[in-house]
């Protein structure tokens, strides 16, 4: 998630956008506008459908939204996620109050089991040659915002205003990993310097294998030709309380590279690996889905041990 989501096709809310319907059947998005206001700022406009009151109502609000790529509805809350200009955002509304709830910037979000929102923290653009490791958060639907934040100032007021610039608008969610995140309650991404190897996380390859257990793919480099990378497995028996995460290592010698691949692509590192996506065959059982013209096969299936 080192590349910031800009996509020029998203400036404005595209036509071909796919809005989702609640699971109850209860809401549902009509439509939605988003208009320019002044610069980093538009007003949306969503048309929402009550079937059970057989009702329609407008929400209208100020966004830093430039985008949506995808709708989430949860009980009676609503998550819009996509792009805004050279980040990444996601706005909450409360769909019984008709309003917006809450808003946080962050470097990419996903709902991997229902209700609950793994967040990448926000890395800013003007570091340089600086990376920062990449801190998962977990976003509660079920929570207030101020209860999905380890530090709230006691006059903040949520939702915050459109253009704030203070470390609630990063710093939303509770600190699942890397470990020392988690086990500190600690927002905390540590600053690399140019060569120093940094933790990036594929946050879009994160399954849950149970509803307390999700897998994703993380990785360490300084350049592709030494990376290395690996399987993390994070357990919240708990929600993100006693966030525990452990290593599993890819067994990348069952399927070595297509030589003829690997020729062309020199030099060649053997411990970083492509996976497109994770499947979940079972609770302890997963398939990686690789690149065939790399590897001679398009997947590669994985035990997931239980935790020692």
């Amino acid at each position: 998630m080192k590349v910031k989501l800009i996509t020029a096709a998203c400036l404005f809310l595209l036509a071909s956008t796919a809005f989702a319907a609640d699971d109850t059947g209860r809401w549902r998005i009509d439509n939605v506008r988003l208009e320019p206001r002044r610069q980093y700022v538009r007003n949306i406009t969503i048309k929402i459908v009550d079937s059970h009151l057989k009702t329609t109502f407008t929400l209208s609000n100020e966004v830093g939204l430039s985008g949506i790529r995808e709708t989430i509805f949860y009980g009676n809350k609503l998550v819009l996620l996509g792009s805004a200009d050279n980040t990444y955002e996601a706005v909450i509304y409360d769909l019984l109050r008709r309003k917006e709830i809450d808003w946080f910037d962050c470097d990419g979000a996903k709902q991997v089991v229902p209700g609950k929102l793994v967040v990448a923290e926000w890395q800013p653009n003007h570091l340089g040659g600086t990376v920062l490791d990449d801190v998962l958060m977990l976003y509660d639907l079920s929570k207030t915002p101020s209860a999905n934040r380890l530090k709230v100032a006691h006059n903040i007021q949520f939702p915050l205003p459109v253009e704030e610039q203070s470390e609630a608008m990063t710093d939303s969610g509770i600190p699942i990993y890397p470990q020392n995140n988690a086990d500190e309650g600690d927002y905390f991404q540590i600053p690399r310097e140019p060569g120093e190897a940094f933790l990036l996380v594929y946050l879009d390859t994160m399954v849950a294998v149970s509803p307390e257990r999700l897998v994703f793919v993380a990785q360490r480099e300084t350049d592709a030709s030494d990376a290395v990378t690996w399987l993390e497995v994070l357990d919240l028996p708990h929600g993100a309380a006693k966030a525990k995460s452990r290593r599993i290592e890819i067994p990348k010698e069952q399927i070595p590279p297509d030589p003829q691949w690997a020729k062309l692509h020199q030099p060649f590192n053997p411990n970083l690996m492509s996976i497109n996506q994770i499947e979940v065959l079972s609770p302890t059982r997963i398939r990686l889905h690789i690149p065939a013209e790399e590897y001679g096969v398009d997947h590669l299936d994985v035990q997931i041990p239980d935790r020692q």
